[in-house]
């Protein structure tokens, strides 16, 4: 799916909304940086993701907001934190339900142990060869990640299969619950992502509820993957699928370029042909 979505809008699109979202690092101009290739800092990760439990707003870190005395007095404040608009509020909040699955029934689920009081949302990642792993979740009010590894990606530092969701997940989940049981913390504490208006009654199908709307059983399925996406490498891509064209030539960096009008309309036509509906073991 990622590297389908790459396709259609192509790999300048992509570091462009990037940049805008507060990535700062080198990302370099080819699809593969839609699986994660690219090697981007964790806290500029953390601005990217501000989008979603903000209502579409990216947010700026401040590190230090004020400066006192021993005895209270203020000696130097910093300006608020800059936020700007990148997405719109019913597409992040469909993000926020979707992260949610991970941590309902996905690869971050045993985050669900350590008790966190309110609804929360989030990814794992893993990088190949379990060099790196991550987590990167939230709850209304606070935004938080993990990231476990070495300077050398040559040296795994776990040898399980389950990467992310072992590796990052569980610090991840521990902080949190240390947090929100400590209430000399002031913050709101808010129970609930808050849905936009033109959403409350739309079901969106990456939940827990899936099954009560789709009335399609009682039980759910589980992502048992690592959240590296290696369990779909040996897949063939789909038929209608369209690799961007990428053209490289001596001394300059790769442009991307359009896909060609009749292949695309080949691509319409193979969507708009009926298919049998069937379902499976991965059906939501």
């Amino acid at each position: 799916a990622a590297w389908h979505l790459m396709a259609l809008i192509g790999v300048s699109r992509t570091i462009e909304f990037a940049k805008q979202c507060g990535i700062k690092a080198n990302m370099p101009p080819y699809p593969s940086i839609a699986l994660g290739s690219a090697d981007i800092p964790l806290m500029q990760m953390l601005q990217a993701y501000t989008m979603f439990p903000n209502k579409g707003y990216n947010t700026e870190p401040v590190y230090v907001t004020r400066i006192e005395d021993k005895n209270g007095n203020l000696l130097h404040e910093f300006p608020v934190a800059q936020s700007k608009q990148v997405i719109g509020e019913a597409d992040a909040y469909t993000m926020v339900k979707i992260m949610q699955g991970v941590i309902q029934i996905g690869t971050g689920r045993r985050i669900n142990s350590y008790k966190i009081p309110v609804q929360k949302a989030g990814k794992t990642g893993t990088t190949n060869g379990n060099t790196d792993g991550w987590f990167i979740g939230y709850t209304p009010d606070l935004l938080a990640g993990t990231w476990v590894g070495c300077g050398d990606p040559f040296i795994p530092v776990y040898s399980s299969s389950a990467g992310g969701s072992e590796m990052g997940g569980p610090k991840w989940g521990l902080f949190m619950s240390k947090v929100y049981a400590d209430n000399k913390i002031a913050f709101n504490r808010q129970k609930e992502f808050d849905a936009p208006a033109e959403l409350k009654n739309d079901p969106i199908y990456a939940d827990a509820n899936m099954n009560q709307w789709l009335n399609e059983g009682d039980s759910l399925n589980t992502d048992s993957g690592n959240g590296d996406g290696s369990e779909y490498g040996n897949e063939e891509p789909e038929d209608n699928f369209t690799p961007v064209v990428v053209d490289t030539p001596k001394n300059k960096k790769p442009e991307d370029k359009p896909v060609p009008k009749a292949q695309m309309k080949a691509v319409d036509d193979k969507k708009n042909q009926p298919k049998p509906k069937t379902k499976s073991d991965n059906d939501y």
